[in-house]
């Protein structure tokens, strides 16, 4: 089989249109939260979601030892959110909200309460498959 060329890999997987998500949790009053686009409704009953991160960001950390997290559905309007969360210059002067176990964004459009049931490893990246509460 051939080898399949890394760049031209990233830039059609990058020509996929996809919603934009924070995730968000509370650990010991510590708010954390990242901007993630891999996320995946996988099923309805039960409700059951998809998210992926990077092996080596904090986040992946976070999942596996927090109780609860939240999926924070952004909107079009809201890149200045993204930016912010994905650790660039984005200016955002939202608060955060109780939620559950978690914490969501005040602004967002629509926010999934969420538990890791099971995560698998891979070279650099996690995959967790969760339970929404």
């Amino acid at each position: 089989m051939p080898e399949v060329d890394a760049k031209a890999f990233r830039r059609t997987c990058g020509m996929f249109t996809t919603g934009v998500t924070v995730i968000t949790t509370s650990i010991n009053g510590q708010v954390h939260g990242m901007t993630a686009n891999s996320f995946t409704s996988v099923s309805i009953d039960p409700p059951l979601i998809l998210v992926c991160v990077d092996v080596r960001s904090k986040m992946a950390q976070l999942l596996s030892s927090s109780k609860a997290f939240t999926v924070n559905v952004l909107g079009c309007h809201q890149e200045e959110v993204s930016r912010h969360f994905a650790g660039s210059s984005g200016d955002w002067r939202g608060t955060f909200m109780p939620f559950g176990e978690s914490v969501r964004l005040d602004d967002c459009l629509a926010a999934l309460l969420c538990e890791v049931r099971y995560t698998v490893n891979f070279q650099r990246g996690t995959m967790s498959s969760c339970s929404v509460l």
